[in-house]
């Protein structure tokens, strides 16, 4: 137990120091108003994430109740059957970015015009992000299930020190609110 809490403990201490050093590089780079949306966004993609309706916690709990062995095709079962809610899920978030973002920009979120285009742009490249996001979702529910906290500690810290120094640098390097969300596609397509 120590060895795995002090794997997932240290994780997070890592990418909180992470977050804490390229934060701020993101904020002042962006400027408020396109940091505010940028938080927004990844904000709406949580409430995606949100809406599994506690599918990822009973996944979990079904596999950590089978034996990996003797009982694999169960296992792949029900990995197929909460793939199969997450891609209908994920459709949904993506058909409502690419279909509802003028209505997300203009009176969900109330963004200024001058910014409209922008958030427009970021809701659709966002959109992208949907499949990938649930795969991972799946991928993570599978190992804790198999109780490979190892593999779910490591791709964590990964994936989340590698997006905060790569928006950092690219907000460094002058790059706007797209580039950091077609860095995060990327990355969860990479991931998945």
């Amino acid at each position: 137990i120590m060895s795995q809490a002090g794997l997932i403990v240290g994780g997070q201490i890592i990418s909180g120091v992470v977050a804490f050093v390229t934060i701020p590089i993101i904020a002042l780079g962006l400027g408020a108003e396109q940091y505010g949306l940028y938080t927004l966004l990844f904000i709406f993609l949580g409430y995606s994430a949100a809406l599994d309706l506690g599918l990822s916690f009973s996944l979990v709990k079904h596999i950590a109740e089978r034996d990996p062995e003797r009982e694999r095709g169960t296992i792949e079962s029900l990995v197929d059957n909460a793939a199969g809610v997450y891609a209908g899920v994920a459709l949904i978030f993506m058909l409502t970015l690419i279909f509802g973002r003028a209505w997300i920009a203009h009176d969900l979120l109330r963004v200024p015009e001058h910014l409209v285009p922008v958030a427009e742009d970021a809701a659709l490249i966002l959109a992208c992000a949907a499949p990938f996001t649930a795969a991972v979702t799946v991928f993570g529910a599978l190992f804790r299930g198999l109780r490979r906290f190892e593999y779910v500690a490591l791709f964590s810290l990964a994936s989340g020190s590698l997006y905060a120094v790569g928006a950092a640098i690219l907000v460094a390097s002058r790059a706007r609110l797209t580039a950091l969300i077609i860095l995060y596609v990327a990355l969860m397509a990479a991931s998945t």
